[in-house]
């Protein structure tokens, strides 16, 4: 277990700013978790301001919406150029005192630290951990009883899938399917099935799961950019609880009540 070896965006930050937050792939993401934390998450806060830890917030693209409904945020990074993008988002979104910063590993944050909050996020972070098992226990620690967890990971299923579709069946064979360095493939694609075993020997309860772009990265580019977003959008969010196409998504999102 080394978190100094944990995957530090620096060095892909312009690509992962472009090809990820500025894409369709991006826009999809962020509507389609909004949608999940909104339905079984805020309604419970009952009009209360939550303590909100985003564990890997990247460039703060999802706590910004949190923001915007007056929930209080901390930001947690490792690296600085994600955080630096992350200031100058909220400064222009005339962000308040209700939002600080803090560049660590939020594995650090759980051991030097005895804060918890009353939701956690950690959204495409999981898979390129060294050690994703000991993540998902430093999340635990992070969050108050009768807290929650959103957590969005990587679906080895659906790597699988597209190396099958796009014939690459020597790196299916071999297993080998962490990402190259020049891609943004991840480290550690996760089964998901054993995160939800992670999850609950730690002691949550998962709630809710659904997937995270069932069919878009999958369809012809061509008529993928055809479409108007909110017709993928509906047809995304139809299918996104619903087998087989939830294991095939990209990315799957749990959400979980700490008791």
């Amino acid at each position: 277990m080394s978190r100094d070896r944990d995957h530090n965006f620096d060095h892909f930050h312009q690509r992962f700013k472009q090809n990820i937050y500025a894409s369709l792939k991006g826009r999809l993401r962020l509507a389609i978790l909004w949608q999940d934390v909104q339905q079984h998450i805020l309604p419970l806060a009952a009009g209360r301001p939550l303590r909100v830890l985003d564990a890997g917030s990247g460039m703060g693209n999802f706590s910004q919406r949190l923001h915007e409904q007056g929930h209080q945020l901390l930001l947690c990074d490792i690296s600085g150029k994600q955080l630096e993008d992350a200031r100058l988002n909220f400064s222009a979104a005339q962000a308040s005192d209700s939002v600080r910063f803090v560049q660590q590993p939020f594995q650090q944050l759980a051991d030097d630290s005895d804060q918890q909050f009353d939701l956690v996020l950690s959204h495409a972070v999981l898979e390129w951990l060294t050690d994703p098992q000991q993540g998902i226990g430093a999340l635990q620690q992070l969050i108050s009883p009768g807290g929650w967890l959103s957590l969005l990971f990587f679906n080895r299923h659906s790597l699988i899938y597209r190396h099958l579709l796009n014939g690459n069946f020597k790196r299916v064979r071999s297993g080998d399917l962490a990402g190259e360095g020049k891609y943004l493939t991840p480290d550690n694609p996760l089964i998901p099935e054993q995160v939800y075993d992670w999850l609950e020997d730690s002691g949550l309860q998962i709630v809710a799961c659904s997937g995270v772009r069932t069919f878009t990265d999958f369809m012809d580019r061509g008529m993928r950019d055809k479409l108007p977003f909110e017709e993928l959008l509906e047809m995304e969010l139809r299918y996104s609880s619903q087998e087989p196409f939830r294991s095939l998504a990209r990315y799957i999102h749990v959400i979980c009540h700490k008791p």
